[in-house]
């Protein structure tokens, strides 16, 4: 419990159930959940990608502090974390589960001629998680659905996710997030981890590499 911009508002951590999320939304891995294989294809360059996005949030030196979760899942749900110019809201259905482990978010917006169904998986890994490694992570998984036959993202539900992240993280004194991006190939593999630094955020081309090189 703590007052929102020294005003006479308080928020309150949610009380979430304690279940995992479901596993249509996880399985078989967090970086290829089940749910996402009706993602859509974007064509860069005469290069066909999958519409999906994966970025990891890993605490340095200690861990979330308690109750992070909780105050950013209330962050996401409220409608004053979204630019009205980009004509986003959460809707009650755009929540779609919540849980003590992360949050399910959708919405559907116009965007590129055509109508866009973005997701996104936001869990939190806990110590002793292969891919986690021994200290707590976040980890964002996002994913585009195309309805119509053409259309376009400009990943806004993605990047209000990443936002709120860091913004959060801004607030809590000492806690230090390192943001990696993940890639996976057409069969599955998962590449290794790109650290994302404001050095290179801004480049439109990254070079990853696999275990077997």
């Amino acid at each position: 419990l703590r007052p929102l911009a020294n005003t006479e508002t308080f928020l309150v951590p949610a009380m979430l159930p304690r279940q995992q999320l479901p596993d249509e939304y996880m399985m078989t891995d967090w970086w290829r959940p089940f749910k996402a294989t009706i993602v859509a294809t974007m064509h860069v360059e005469d290069v066909t990608h999958r519409a999906e996005m994966r970025v990891m949030y890993k605490v340095l030196g200690g861990r979330l502090p308690f109750g992070f979760m909780s105050e950013l899942q209330v962050r996401l749900a409220q409608s004053e974390c979204v630019d009205q110019d980009e004509e986003l809201h959460f809707a009650p259905e755009s929540s779609i589960v919540d849980r003590v482990s992360g949050s399910v978010l959708s919405v559907a917006y116009t965007c590129g001629g055509g109508t866009v169904r973005e997701w996104i998986i936001l869990s939190e890994a806990h110590t002793g998680e292969a891919v986690a490694g021994p200290i707590n992570c976040l980890r964002i998984m996002g994913w585009a659905e195309l309805s119509s036959s053409q259309g376009a993202t400009n990943w806004r539900l993605f990047r209000r996710v990443l936002q709120e992240i860091e913004v959060m993280t801004k607030g809590v004194p000492g806690l230090n997030l390192r943001k990696m991006a993940y890639y996976v190939d057409a069969s599955g593999n998962l590449a290794k981890p790109l650290e994302i630094t404001e050095r290179n955020s801004a480049r439109q081309v990254f070079s990853l590499t696999f275990e077997d090189g």
